[in-house]
């Protein structure tokens, strides 16, 4: 493959439309960090995690990399992004 040429990409037609995630848990072992996404709605006391992405130290810096690049190509074109630190209801603490 040839230097700086990404690698085509094919989005399974399951996938393909998305899920909205209103929140993330993040763990990690000494080897993976594995990442949650779900739903939590406000009148079900168990949140919905409907997919798990793992991914290795490497992989998961990289990754917050790319994401803050995107933040900040974000807020420059549409303004700050509020930040809301605190402000989870307790039973989904220590979730974003």
């Amino acid at each position: 493959m040839e230097k700086n040429k990404m690698p085509g990409m094919k989005i399974n037609p399951e996938i393909k439309n998305g899920k909205y995630s209103n929140f993330v848990r993040v763990s990690h072992t000494p080897f993976d960090f594995l990442v949650d996404f779900g739903q939590a709605l406000p009148e079900d006391p168990e949140m919905d995690i409907f997919a798990r992405v793992i991914m290795s130290p490497a992989h998961a810096k990289a990754f917050l990399i790319v994401l803050e690049e995107n933040i900040k190509q974000y807020e420059s074109g549409f303004g700050p992004i509020p930040s809301f630190k605190g402000v989870a209801s307790p039973q989904f603490s220590g979730i974003v």
